[in-house]
Order: C-alpha cells, then sequence, then structure tokens
C-alpha cells in the first residue's frame, strides 16, 4: 500500500515539475492579447448597439487604437426568427436572435485593400410574452449576449491573424 502512494507522489511530484517548466499558453486564453499583440488594432466608430458591444470587447482584449495599426471595421446585421408555430395557450413564444457580423482590418496606407474581411454569425434565444417592455428588454439582452459571443469569435480570428498563424 505504501508504495503504491509512494509511486503517486513521485507521479504527481513529476507532472507538477513539468508543468511550472512550459510556458506555453493557449492563444485564445484571457490575457494572451499581451505583448506584440496589445494596441496591434484600430477600431472604427461603431454605428450600432452590437457594434459598440462587440468593439467594446475586443478593446479590452487586445487595447485600444493602436497608431498606424490596421484598421478594425464591423457591420452587424440582426434577425429574429420564432423558434416554432406550435398551437398553445400559453402566451411566451420562444425566438431566436441571430446577429451576422461583416468585418474587415484594413492598412490604413491602402485602405481600398482589405487585409482581412469575414463573415461570422452568433446567436442568443429569448422569450416574448404579453408585455411590450419585458419584451424588448429581452431582445436587448439576447443583442447583448449574442454580440458578446461574436466578439469572443472575432477576437480569436484576430490573435490567429495577428500571430500569423493563419495569413
Amino acid at each position: 500500500m505504501w508504495l503504491r502512494n509512494a509511486r503517486i507522489g513521485i507521479a504527481l511530484a513529476a507532472v507538477l515539475t513539468l508543468a511550472a517548466c512550459t510556458g506555453l499558453t493557449p492563444l485564445y486564453q484571457d490575457g494572451a492579447a499581451t505583448g506584440a499583440f496589445r494596441n496591434a488594432i484600430s477600431f472604427a466608430d461603431p454605428t450600432t448597439r452590437a457594434e459598440q458591444v462587440v468593439i467594446r470587447e475586443l478593446k479590452t482584449a487586445l487595447g485600444a487604437n493602436g497608431i498606424g495599426a490596421p484598421v478594425f471595421a464591423i457591420s452587424i446585421e440582426s434577425n429574429v426568427e420564432l423558434v416554432s408555430v406550435i398551437a398553445t395557450t400559453n402566451p411566451a413564444k420562444p425566438k431566436t436572435l441571430t446577429l451576422t457580423a461583416q468585418y474587415s482590418l484594413t492598412d490604413p496606407a491602402a485602405p481600398e485593400k482589405p487585409i482581412l474581411s469575414e463573415t461570422r454569425t452568433a446567436s442568443a434565444s429569448f422569450t416574448t410574452g404579453p408585455q411590450g417592455l419585458a419584451n424588448e428588454r429581452a431582445q436587448a439582452d439576447a443583442t447583448e449576449r449574442a454580440a458578446r459571443r461574436l466578439a469572443d469569435i472575432i477576437r480569436a480570428r484576430l490573435l490567429l491573424y495577428l500571430s500569423g498563424a493563419a495569413r
């Protein structure tokens, strides 16, 4: 029994020692956007609330406007769909809000030709009922959640691009 415990202890010590030696962190991990990636992008002004949320999240993760850095611009469209149509007396209706973002990264010296141009989507569910104000707040909350999810997706893509792994 003591031999088994000793082996487990030695294995655990070896694993912890090896874990302490590695400096590798995933590119998508919070805090990974430091050093060369910090302030490597400048941001165009948002025009909608969803765009504002995405840009705020990206600025928090990647840093605010870098001087002479490529410019990130985004355009977001919103679409709300009823999840299902089932005959029921329940006034609650489940819906899905989908945000579709078209974004680009352009060199300030050559703004007519994007360095990176892509489209991404993110969705969030919400429920509407007979109260108008509650419905507006539910949709606004879904927009906020979908925009934050979209920012995470775009952040991962931008970090890949900035690292040179996806050029």
